[in-house]
């Protein structure tokens, strides 16, 4: 039990009253008096930064390395975080544990690390701070460097013994991190250190994978000057280019097409122009296709990106792909084009769009026999019946037969 006098030292310490703290000690209180969660007015000085009330309570025999009962955190650990630059050296001195860890498994350096307290991080890098130690999320502090964007401390650390390959918990790289974050000065660091660039996680992804799926260019830029491979894919068969693709980051495919990436590179029948088109990118589209993209590219089932564009009535996309010369005539593997497709949805801009251009082959049939205008009359469209009519479509009969 704390008498009202240890209760006093405590508020003494927390309110910063020195001259009561010295009053007090000399009175006979316990210096190591702890509130209900165990906190000592050494940990309220140490993270007020009060150097004098700090040591007067080491000098009086304060218990140095006590942790609180919530969370088991230290002076050492509070005074590291608030960037008590004078305290954290006096608390070292004192012969506090540089290594101690909190219920979450950080230590003093992974905290400073991560609030970007640089001088901090020095000093217990001095008094021997361990920088291999892992907390429960299995980061360290150069992992936790890395996330907060700190390339000065990012490169002190790997001064210190950090491995720049070393993994993380989900089996990636802190270069994969950091390029996830988007922090380019922490990206050149780690590849000045070292970093593997072409490295890939259990998902089989690279550092380019995770830059072009957050759009982060200058990070991709760099990337690419240290020599990362763009044909790289990852377990599903995607490469950057086409992650940059669908997620809509023209710069990104632009960089990477400049670089070598694969215009017209597919996986599961997919190509980056598709996955442009998939999501209506037009401003992606324009890149591919001026970067070698097969604008005839086949798709699933054989269909091309004018078939499918006709099939949902795109308009835009459809006069983008006819100026990159689609072929308006080419058919899927039932034998449907692009103008059958617009015709059996009704669609009548869509089927002016392609009549317009006087290449279409108006009466040509699919596997089934079904032109154009069959299939229009049996969906009972009558404006699209009487657009093709009037464009010069023959009347079909359902055997195929062309009437006179």
């Amino acid at each position: 039990m704390f008498s009202n006098q240890d209760i006093l030292l405590l508020e003494a310490a927390c309110s910063g009253n020195l001259t009561q703290v010295k009053t007090l000690l000399a009175a006979g209180a316990q210096v190591d008096t702890s509130d209900e969660q165990n906190t000592t007015g050494l940990m309220y000085a140490a993270h007020k930064g009060d150097k004098e009330i700090v040591k007067v309570l080491l000098e009086a025999g304060a218990f140095v390395n006590k942790a609180s009962k919530r969370h088991k955190i230290t002076a050492l650990m509070l005074a590291a975080a608030a960037n008590r630059v004078d305290v954290v050296q006096q608390l070292l001195a004192a012969e506090a544990d540089v290594n101690s860890k909190n219920d979450d498994g950080s230590t003093a350096l992974m905290i400073a690390a991560y609030k970007n307290n640089l001088q901090v991080v020095q000093l217990l890098l001095a008094a021997g701070a361990d920088v291999q130690i892992t907390d429960k999320h299995e980061d360290t502090a150069l992992n936790l460097a890395v996330k907060v964007g700190n390339s000065e401390i990012v490169q002190i650390l790997l001064q210190a013994g950090e491995d720049v390959n070393s993994n993380t918990a989900d089996g990636g790289t802190i270069l994969m991190l950091a390029a996830a974050e988007g922090q380019t000065e922490v990206v050149k660091v780690l590849l000045e250190a070292g970093a593997n660039v072409n490295d890939q996680d259990l998902e089989g992804e690279t550092a380019l994978h995770f830059a072009a799926l957050e759009g982060y260019q200058e990070v991709v830029q760099v990337l690419l000057r240290a020599g990362a491979n763009v044909g790289m894919r990852n377990h599903v068969g995607d490469t950057p280019l086409m992650v940059a693709a669908l997620q809509g980051h023209g710069e990104i495919v632009e960089e990477i097409l400049r670089c070598g990436g694969e215009a017209n590179g597919a996986n599961q029948g997919e190509t980056p122009l598709s996955l442009a088109a998939s999501q209506g990118d037009y401003e992606v589209i324009k890149v591919l296709l001026a970067g070698g993209a097969d604008v005839n590219t086949r798709l699933a089932r054989g269909k091309t990106l004018l078939m499918k564009a006709g099939d949902r009535g795109d308009l835009e996309m459809m006069k983008m792909l006819i100026n990159a010369g689609a072929d308006v005539n080419l058919q899927d593997q039932a034998g449907a084009t692009a103008l059958m497709w617009a015709a059996h949805r009704g669609y009548v801009a869509a089927v002016k769009v392609l009549l317009t251009t006087g290449k279409v082959d108006i009466n040509q049939k699919n596997n089934g026999g079904y032109t154009a205008l069959m299939l229009a009359e049996f969906n009972q469209y009558p404006e699209v019946v009487q657009l093709l009519k009037e464009a010069g479509a023959a009347s079909v009969s359902r055997m195929g037969d062309l009437e006179q």
